[in-house]
């Protein structure tokens, strides 16, 4: 019997990076597949992170709101990324609001039974802090781009990573 598209996804996600292969299926036996329509929030900032995702089909988007009702994308997600790895541990909230920015989909796990996962096979965890410890890498890159760059570099910088997340190759 063939494999769901989203397991072989899944599986070259940073999450599982390193894994056996026996540990892999033991880790995709408990996650839930969900689709996701263009515009609806998979969760919003300020709620209990309750599952850590991995986008399987097509992209979100990260935004933040401040204390004025003000939005700031964060960044784009794209397939096979790790979104809310904060669900590893106890009592964290989603820092940010995700939106499906097209049709698509994620795979989940539920903060609980992630949690017992991680306690079963510790590379796990350690693989789910990398990609908490590679955001806040990404975080305090940017706020050293604010504090230090002139406009013109933060521009450039700003729009060659917005191609790195969103663009899409072309034939020549």
């Amino acid at each position: 019997m063939s494999q769901p598209p989203w397991r072989s996804v899944a599986q070259g996600s940073p999450l599982l990076t390193g894994l056996e292969p026996s540990v892999q299926e033991e880790i995709l036996k408990q996650a839930v597949f969900r689709k996701l329509r263009r515009g609806q929030v998979l969760f919003r900032q300020g709620e209990p992170a309750a599952a850590l995702y991995v986008v399987a089909a097509g992209r979100l988007k990260l935004v933040q709101e401040d204390s004025f009702g003000h939005q700031v994308v964060v960044r784009f997600v794209n397939p096979p990324q790790v979104v809310a790895a904060v669900a590893v541990t106890p009592g964290h909230r989603y820092p940010v609001t995700a939106v499906a920015v097209e049709e698509g989909g994620v795979v989940l796990w539920p903060a609980e039974s992630l949690r017992e996962l991680c306690r079963r096979f510790p590379a796990l965890s350690l693989n789910a802090t990398a990609q908490i410890a590679a955001h806040m890498e990404d975080m305090q890159q940017r706020f050293l781009e604010l504090a230090s760059e002139r406009v013109e570099q933060r521009l450039a910088r700003c729009l060659t990573r917005l191609a790195r997340q969103v663009g899409r190759q072309v034939p020549e």
